[in-house]
């Protein structure tokens, strides 16, 4: 498989050089959707592995339900920083490895399978969600998150203000009913798809002018408000798309 990222690796461990490694708060809507989500807990005495791995910001979410740890990601630190702070935290840690999806291979298999903020930097991203069924156990459930940029509220605020940011990203890799017909044709059970979070909006550091700093204080400003508001989920404007499959 050839994987075609939009993103440079040096760009990933640039951005993640001198982060402190923490679990995601418990007011984030990824970690409030695996921690209430049906698929995902029905698992949680086995094991997962995360494409994608590093810097484990939901990996310690699992930790939390109680799988057991594994992952890869192209990062210099997936196995050194990462389960260092994993062991400390408590968690039940299995292997780690610095590798691409592309040439990883392993005859283990595993409960839980997932990415989240993964395949949207690929332009093959189909290939790279069939990539994630090598790993999966018979009865394995994949797990698939990424955000919606391409929902039409959310692609016009980053067009204008965060438009470097959009540009590491597939937009048309959003798109949870496609992934969902590409599941079914290749075998696999599909038991949830579609949108999540309602709105919430975000952005990377990137140079401004004095147009784009004020409209970004004014979305800031106005974000707790739309995210009381716009409750239910939206292809237009929720933050995240997602799919939930299981092998048969």
């Amino acid at each position: 498989m050839f994987v075609e990222n939009v993103v440079d690796k040096e760009y990933w461990n640039l951005s993640y050089a001198n982060l402190d490694l923490q679990i995601v708060p418990k007011e984030d809507d990824v970690r409030k959707f695996l921690e209430h989500n049906y698929y995902i807990q029905e698992n949680k005495l086995g094991s997962c592995f995360e494409i994608g791995a590093y810097p484990g910001r939901y990996l310690a979410v699992f930790g939390e339900l109680g799988y057991q740890l594994n992952g890869i990601d192209q990062n210099e630190f997936v196995a050194t920083r990462l389960p260092e702070w994993l062991n400390k935290s408590g968690y039940n840690v299995g292997f780690f490895e610095q590798s691409s999806i592309e040439t990883f291979a392993i005859n283990q298999k595993f409960n839980m399978v997932y990415s989240i903020g993964f395949i949207e930097h690929f332009k093959n991203y189909e290939q790279v969600i069939l990539k994630h069924l090598d790993f999966m156990a018979d009865d394995g459930t994949l797990f698939i998150s990424v955000p919606n940029f391409k929902g039409l509220a959310q692609r016009i605020l980053h067009s204008l203000v965060d438009r470097e940011n959009l540009n590491r990203h597939v937009l048309e890799s959003m798109n949870p009913q496609k992934w969902a017909k590409l599941l079914l044709v290749n075998g696999v059970d599909v038991k949830s798809f579609g949108y999540f979070g309602g709105f919430d909006f975000w952005v990377d550091n990137q140079p401004r002018n004095i147009f784009q700093r004020g409209l970004l204080k004014a979305i800031f400003k106005l974000r707790p408000i739309l995210k009381k508001i716009l409750k239910k989920d939206s292809s237009i404007y929720s933050a995240y798309c997602y799919i939930i499959a299981k092998k048969v």
